[in-house]
């Protein structure tokens, strides 16, 4: 897999909070990661603000839900979101999607956003945020297995431990998380366990679509595209009518997951891919958990059972197996690329 493939579904996975999606969409040619000159400080705070905007969205969206129906927010969340990136995207030169670019994006944002983010949204008002993080943190664990299932793209020795890892973590925590939650527990640890999976199978679609190449207005379309779609599920749900005012907070909750959630935190990361090695930034795969376990304890006053904690961290040991793994192809790919001569530093001509 080359570097521009693998940053491609990393994007597509977290627009996810995320987002992305995880990956930058475009034409899958092989190209060679060469970091952009960034101070050490500069790319340490970077790393920091991508691990807080996206591990705080699972707190903040448990406020934001206290009052707000879970599709109402997330479509509103998209509109904001997807208007802005629009722009942004249109500033910096990127051409407008074709139509047929605007029915691809809108079965990726479906896929991705409409059933991965829906999934989460409507799961983490039965579950703690730090619970709903961990079950989440499964996206590279599926992705792995998707690729493995449709692509034929098998696993090395390391990313099946990992696999296998991840699942045994995966089947502690839904257990526990599970037990003696009722009904609406246990669709929620569903919905939340069948989140990550949608988010991987969105990844693997976009490897055949035709979506606009400028990464930015690639997820503005799908972020538009699927704006309607949720909101018109929402209405058919009759969340519209169930909804009661909104509350400060849950308005101040709302801005947040929208500006900070996808615009900053996928601005911050497309920033981090050009100035830092992949290897780094996939860390946040399995540090965001652990800030949104922190900031529900904290803020939320959550606390998790000691089942859910060990599940946990064999979940996130699973899932740094697969991630490192994939990150340490796609090193080798670039390397191998690199051209044997010297390389020169614009900034010493």
């Amino acid at each position: 897999m080359s570097g521009k493939a693998y940053a491609k579904e990393r994007h597509l996975s977290v627009v996810s909070d995320g987002l992305a999606a995880l990956r930058s969409p475009g034409a899958m040619q092989r190209t060679v990661h060469q970091p952009m000159a960034a101070s050490p400080l500069a790319r340490r705070l970077g790393l920091l603000t991508l691990y807080l905007s996206w591990g705080s969205t699972y707190p903040v969206m448990r406020v934001a839900l206290r009052t707000m129906p879970p599709l109402l927010l997330l479509s509103g969340r998209c509109a904001v979101a997807g208007v802005i990136l629009l722009v942004v995207a249109r500033l910096r030169g990127a051409m407008m999607p074709t139509l047929r670019q605007w029915g691809t994006a809108a079965v990726i944002g479906g896929t991705v956003l409409g059933l991965g983010h829906g999934l989460t949204t409507w799961g983490i008002q039965h579950v703690e945020a730090g619970v709903a993080a961990l079950l989440v943190s499964m996206v590279s664990v599926w992705l792995a297995v998707l690729s493995w299932g449709l692509l034929g793209e098998r696993p090395t020795s390391r990313t099946a431990a990992g696999l296998l890892v991840g699942f045994v973590g995966l089947a502690f925590v839904a257990t526990a998380s599970s037990s003696g939650g009722g009904r609406s527990g246990l669709l929620a640890v569903a919905a939340l366990v069948a989140s990550p999976l949608a988010w991987a199978l969105g990844s693997i679609l976009s490897r055949r679509v035709e979506l606009p190449t400028d990464p930015i207005m690639s997820t503005a379309a799908q972020l538009l595209a699927c704006a309607p779609m949720l909101f018109t599920v929402s209405v058919v749900a009759g969340e519209p009518g169930r909804a009661q005012a909104f509350s400060g907070a849950s308005l101040a909750a709302f801005l947040y997951l929208a500006v900070c959630g996808y615009v900053a935190g996928f601005a911050v990361y497309t920033w981090m891919l050009q100035v830092e090695s992949i290897t780094i930034v996939g860390t946040y795969a399995y540090v965001n958990p652990l800030v949104a376990v922190a900031l529900g304890a904290v803020f939320l006053g959550e606390s998790l059972s000691w089942a859910v904690v060990i599940g946990g961290v064999v979940i996130l040991a699973g899932v740094a197996l697969v991630v490192m793994n994939r990150a340490e192809e796609t090193a080798r790919i670039e390397t191998d690329q690199v051209p044997a001569a010297p390389v020169v530093n614009q900034r010493s001509t």
